[in-house]
């Protein structure tokens, strides 16, 4: 039999913010702690209490930072999430086998900016043509779709990433009206 755990949040202003380059995501901090004997590896998903914005939401510009559980010493990285989900807001890693404090930190990320001049054209084999002027500092660009517009990000349909041209050519459904999204990225800002 493998041994338990117990996970606590402990909101506090006054906790020591991580030594690097990232920043603290927010006053809270949470305490694993292990009951029994044997291995354990954990999937664990943070809700902190200060929103992920969606610029931000690159999993690996979210850590999880770790010290010993009665211990004021420096943070130490450990881990990049694995997943992030702003809607909901929550972060989340895998296969962690320590115990311990746990804080989240981010980088500091510089949102993209957008491409502009986007249009829609239909030709004659009933492809649609999107194109856009360049965005500054853009590598390449991803496309998505969704039948409504006000559906959250997560959930729009991706249909091509590192497109490095200024067009994209669609076969739309039948029937259905549909909406575009042209995303600018580069691997330095995410997107």
């Amino acid at each position: 039999s493998g041994a338990r755990w117990a996970a606590y949040r402990i909101n506090d202003p006054e906790v020591d913010h991580v030594p690097d380059e990232s920043l603290t995501l927010d006053s809270q901090y949470w305490i694993i702690s292990r009951f029994g004997s044997g291995n354990f590896e954990l999937s664990l998903t943070l809700a902190p209490a200060e929103d992920i914005i969606p610029h931000e939401a690159q999993p690996e510009t979210i850590h999880l930072n770790h010290r010993p559980i009665n211990s004021s010493d420096e943070w130490v990285w450990i881990d990049s999430a694995v997943f992030v989900h702003t809607t909901y807001n929550y972060a989340m890693f895998m296969n962690v086998t320590s115990t311990g404090q746990f804080i989240l930190s981010k980088d500091e990320v510089t949102p993209m900016v957008p491409p502009e001049n986007v249009q829609i054209t239909l030709l004659e084999d009933g492809r649609l043509k999107l194109t856009w002027d360049a965005a500054p500092g853009a590598e390449t660009y991803e496309i998505y779709r969704s039948s409504d517009p006000n559906t959250p990000w997560e959930d729009w349909q991706l249909l091509s990433s590192f497109v490095d041209d200024l067009y994209y050519y669609i076969y739309p459904p039948h029937g259905d009206m549909m909406f575009y999204r042209v995303v600018s990225s580069t691997s330095v800002f995410g997107k």
